[in-house]
């Protein structure tokens, strides 16, 4: 991706803490974009997240997704559609990176992040959480 797109956060990526983890494959190279994706997100959602530690996760179905790390339920609120959720750790995870892909997708065009909102889509709707995800994510 050669040009930032607006959606970004501005803040430098070294405010954020991380634990080191494989990125899948064939997501490498776009690691940059999809860290500072989430971190907007995440910061219009919940601006406490800021400092946070994520981890990466990869599914069983090789969905990926950035997790928060976090021992209690949070609050996430979507100021796009005022809806809000008290969310775990993977609940949280997934939809703010369904909604980073989906930005990503949309200011890029590239089908890598379609690809990977895909295969996070079908998991997330596997999971326990799938309609806060979905009240999230509309």
């Amino acid at each position: 991706m050669s040009a930032t797109a607006p959606c970004l956060s501005s803040a430098p990526a070294s405010v954020f803490k991380f634990r080191k983890a494989a990125f899948p494959d064939y997501l490498s190279a776009y690691r940059a974009e999809i860290e500072q994706t989430v971190f907007s997100v995440m910061a219009e959602w919940q601006p406490q997240f800021r400092g946070a530690q994520w981890l990466y996760l990869a599914t069983n179905s090789a969905g990926f997704f950035m997790e928060p790390v976090i021992n209690e339920r949070l609050k996430l609120f979507n100021p796009r559609n005022l809806v809000a959720v008290r969310a775990d750790a993977t609940t949280a995870g997934m939809a703010l990176s369904l909604v980073a892909f989906t930005r990503l997708g949309c200011f890029t065009g590239d089908p890598v992040f379609y690809t990977a909102y895909n295969r996070l889509w079908l998991d997330a709707m596997d999971s326990a959480n799938a309609n806060d995800i979905k009240r999230l994510i509309a």
